[in-house]
């Protein structure tokens, strides 16, 4: 349950439901077993996964031609390799105003391809 309420925060700091923003809005944060993570928000220019201890990071735009998107996809499949233990999601809006997630512990395992 959510609540506004001294309780009610502090349960949602210590389950990595919060984030900071200058402007932005993250509204969903998702993985698929299809190694895609999904952001969804606010109209935004930019998306970028930052990660930690690796110090690595993806970046994702809007669709050619495209000055917003309100949902960025990122392919782990292709970049995961290279992500730490902890990521960290950042969106930028029109007026470089930014959106920061809080710490997202990630487990992403490499399989060897056999052909």
């Amino acid at each position: 349950m959510e609540e506004f309420s001294t309780k009610g925060i502090l349960e949602a700091i210590k389950s990595k439901r919060t984030y900071a923003s200058e402007g932005p809005v993250i509204t969903r944060i998702a993985f698929f077993e299809n190694a895609t993570l999904r952001v969804d928000c606010s109209s935004c220019v930019a998306c970028h996964l930052r990660s930690f201890p690796s110090g690595s990071g993806l970046s994702v735009y809007p669709a050619q031609g495209q000055a917003f998107a309100e949902t960025f996809v990122f392919d782990l499949a292709t970049g995961g390799y290279r992500l730490g233990e902890n990521i960290v999601i950042v969106l930028q809006d029109e007026y470089g105003r930014r959106a920061w997630s809080g710490s997202i512990p990630v487990n992403i395992k490499v399989s060897p391809v056999i052909e």
